[in-house]
């Protein structure tokens, strides 16, 4: 693969290696590879050792280490002992290990276009990270760096009984993998997890058996990671979490602001939280997407199998958990109990193990039956499937909701729901959106917003079943509300709390009164209203006018038209039909008018007839105009053609049309004639000319088509020169020679011609002033030839 080097001038490597030698034998040191603050090209291993070992760089200037080829040593240690910057340049740097020096920081970064890669494998070493921070910092701004730990060692961060550092992640590709008993990120065996800070870029961290992914090695808790951007996959060992403690360890502090986060334990532990037997640590998700699943018998967010849920605070972002088998979503591990979560903004998946005796948030299946406490402040707690087990557990509410919080199932077109068990109390001031039988049928007490609304018809159809609403109005607790009720000779005219209407309306989006303060609902009765049907009403009807023959489509709008049982076109007669569309809308045809004349569009039902107003007026009109004449008949698809149409019936005309072309230009002349301009059409043939007016739309006749032509083409003409004098007959081959008008020579000027047929003709050439090329047009009702290069004709030079 082709890079660009760029490099100073420097000694080969051989002649290095005797001066070094030379200088052992004579007893004098080698000088150091960069002076004090210098900086240095390296592409040799012994150059960037030398370099990164007696580099003097500070914080403030650190020491810039480039690349100038590629390095591949891969049973190599580099030691850095400063604030260095190693630039891969686009090369590849093989090393088995680096260790950075105490209170030292490394940045890695790659200023290529084409990134470079840093692989560290001390995988056959023991105890030996493949990037050592014990005391130091580790910065990834570009490339690809692939870190891999020996034994009991981590990928990026300490050996065994050491401490992490801290690693920083700013952009790149970054794989890390630690050795058995230690993270992909964080601490050996016996080594917490430091400090991990991820703002960009895409991290792939792996710990080894008993390590997590990010955070602590075998026995030791998670340490604080902070992700605020990138694409972040941390997957723990066999009893480590992804992200937090490794084996036995707690999950310490994990924050989630930006960024797309993939957290899975291993098994027994938790996706972000304690390893096995390690409880929560402390979770804050304030953006991003995160999904975190728990291995077998751990948590998603929360304690390993014998660990306790952490603290869990989720402020926005789409966050999905699911419990390793027996486990809570969010909570404790298989045999542990729940703590605090907190949700205040975002939409939170949880679902529990898959065996379903864990809780989707709280408590594991085999735990003590300490629920802890759910605060649903804001945003959505979604539970899809098996339960949320809310024991009773503390001294008030276990799970408290409100008024912006809400609580339902899947996000899908049919919904699946959790069951809502146990004895432990809700306090619901927002929604609960799952049907009733997963929400109180298994004895779990809802207080604040918990109603039981019956129906009573009082006397009309068959009343509604009663629905239980838990939220502040029907609509917010997504239940359907009652259609409305029939009763014979009565309008319904709503639900009232009262059984006279005195009372309070009651619709889908009315406030629900009173609330729960001891879990059982809060009973309430809907008591139907009835009022005689009135009259009915017209307010308006489309289209106001009609031709005298019947059958015009009338839609009438009005009032009470439901028990509709005539329309009448006023004293000319009933429709010929209507439709009761709603009980607003009727749809009628009107009868047939012996003349011209306006009449009354009047509605019956039982309860009388409606009052002729200046909306229903209906004017008959006269017939329908008719077309004899077009001129001319024909013309090209472009359009623009100025068509003389005849005939009778034009005036009032409010539309003209050329069939499937379009509507057109047009100006009514006299009652007998319009002038229309034919719009463009995208193919070739006839059209019917139709005029609309009030009275209707002139029949299809045959007088009144018109020919959509395409321009005549010249493909080739012989012979193709001629004197300045003219009369050179010239044969004309093409198409489209039909109807043609007029033959022009260029600027010599309009040629006397002959048409043979569609596509031979001859014309005869005019004189021309100058000598030179002329290109030959021809022009139909179709349009005029385009200039080609076989239509040229040379005028000669005498």
């Amino acid at each position: 693969m082709y890079r660009p080097i760029f490099r100073r001038t420097r000694l080969r490597p051989a002649l290095v290696g005797s001066l070094l030698a030379a200088l052992a034998v004579t007893g004098l040191s080698a000088p150091s590879a960069t002076a004090a603050g210098d900086d240095a090209d390296v592409d040799n291993i012994s150059s960037l050792a030398g370099a990164a070992g007696t580099c003097t760089g500070t914080g403030a200037d650190a020491t810039v280490i480039t690349l100038t080829g590629d390095i591949d040593a891969p049973s190599d240690q580099v030691t850095v002992n400063c604030y260095a910057v190693i630039d891969l340049a686009g090369f590849d740097l093989t090393v088995r290990n680096i260790a950075i020096g105490t209170l030292q920081t490394l940045t890695i970064r790659d200023g290529a276009a084409i990134d470079g890669t840093l692989t560290a494998n001390a995988a056959s070493a023991s105890n030996v990270a493949a990037i050592r921070t014990s005391h130091a910092t580790l910065v990834v701004d570009g490339g690809t760096v692939t870190a891999t730990g020996g034994g009991y060692a981590a990928g990026i961060g300490s050996s065994a009984f050491g401490v992490a550092g801290t690693t920083t992640i700013n952009g790149g590709t970054v794989t890390t993998m630690g050795g058995f008993s230690a993270a992909g990120i964080g601490g050996g065996y016996y080594s917490s997890g430091g400090i991990t800070t991820i703002s960009g870029g895409t991290l792939a961290a792996t710990g080894g058996d008993e390590g997590t992914g990010i955070g602590g090695g075998s026995q030791s808790n998670g340490g604080t990671t902070t992700i605020d951007g990138g694409t972040v996959t941390a997957t723990g060992g066999d009893y480590a979490a992804g992200i937090g403690g490794g084996s036995q360890g707690g999950g310490g502090t994990t924050t989630i602001t930006q960024g797309t986060v993939t957290a899975t334990g291993g098994y027994s532990a938790a996706g972000i939280g304690g390893g096995s037997t390690g409880a929560g640590g402390n979770t804050t998700v304030n953006g991003g997407t995160v999904t975190a699943s728990g291995g077998a018998y751990g948590a998603g967010i929360g304690g390993g199998d014998s660990g306790m849920g952490g603290s869990t605070t989720l402020n926005a972002g789409t966050v999905t958990v699911t419990g390793g088998f027996g486990a809570a979503g969010i909570g404790g591990g298989l045999y542990a109990s729940g703590a605090s979560t907190s949700i205040n903004g975002g939409t939170v998946t949880a679902t529990a193990g898959s065996d379903g005796s864990g809780s989707a948030v709280g408590a594991g299946g085999y735990g003590t039956q300490t629920f802890g406490l759910l605060t649903v402040a804001g945003g959505v707690l979604r539970l899809p499937s098996g339960s949320l087990q809310v024991f009773n557990s503390a001294v008030g509410a276990e799970v408290v909701i409100g008024p912006d919080g809400v609580i339902d199932g899947s996000d899908e077109l049919n919904p699946s729901y959790a069951a809502i068990i146990g004895s432990g109390q809700i306090a619901n001031g927002g929604r609960i959106l799952l049907p009733k039988t997963n929400v109180t049928d298994n004895g779990t007490p809802v207080l604040d917003r918990h109603y039981r609304v019956s129906f009573d018809t009082q006397g009309g159809s068959t009343a509604p079943d009663a629905v239980t609403v838990f939220a502040d109005t029907f609509d917010h607790g997504n239940r359907v509300f009652p259609d409305a009720p029939t009763m014979t000779g009565l309008v319904f005219a709503g639900w009232n709390t009262a059984v006279d209407g005195t009372g309070d309306s009651i619709t889908a989006s009315s406030t629900l009164p009173g609330s729960s303060a001891s879990g059982t609902p809060v009973q309430m009765t809907a008591y139907a209203q009835w009022a005689p049907i009135p009259a009915p009403v017209v307010t308006g009807i489309s289209p106001v006018s009609g031709p005298i023959a019947d059958g015009t489509e009338v839609t009438i709008t009005g009032t009470d038209f439901t028990a509709a049982t005539r329309v009448d076109f006023g004293s000319t007669g009933p429709a010929t039909s209507f439709v009761v569309d709603s009980s607003t809308q009727i749809t009628a045809y009107s009868p047939e008018a012996p003349s011209p004349v306006v009449r009354h569009v009047l509605v019956t039902t039982p309860s009388g007839s409606s009052a002729p107003v200046a909306g229903d007026r209906f004017t008959y009109t006269g017939p329908a105009p008719t077309i004899t004449h077009v001129t001319p008949s024909s013309g090209p698809t472009a359009g623009n053609t100025v068509v003389v149409i005849e005939g009778s019936g034009f005036t009032g005309a409010t539309k003209v049309r050329f069939g499937t072309a379009g509507l057109a230009d047009f100006q009514v002349d006299s009652p007998t004639q319009i002038t229309a301009t034919s719009p463009a059409s995208t193919t070739v043939g006839v059209r019917h000319i139709r005029v609309t007016r009030s009275g209707g739309t002139s029949a299809a006749v045959p007088s009144d088509r018109f020919t959509y032509n395409s321009p005549p083409t010249i493909t080739a003409i012989d012979p193709h020169s001629g004197t300045r004098d003219g009369g050179t007959v010239v044969m004309i081959y093409g198409t489209g020679f039909v109807g043609v008008t007029n033959v022009v020579f260029g600027t010599a000027g309009q040629a006397t011609f002959s048409v043979v047929s569609p596509t031979v003709m001859t014309a005869t050439s005019p004189p021309s002033t100058t000598s030179g090329t002329r290109h030959i047009r021809i022009t139909t009702h179709g349009g005029t030839s385009t200039a080609v290069f076989e239509d040229r004709f040379v005028y000669e030079v005498d």
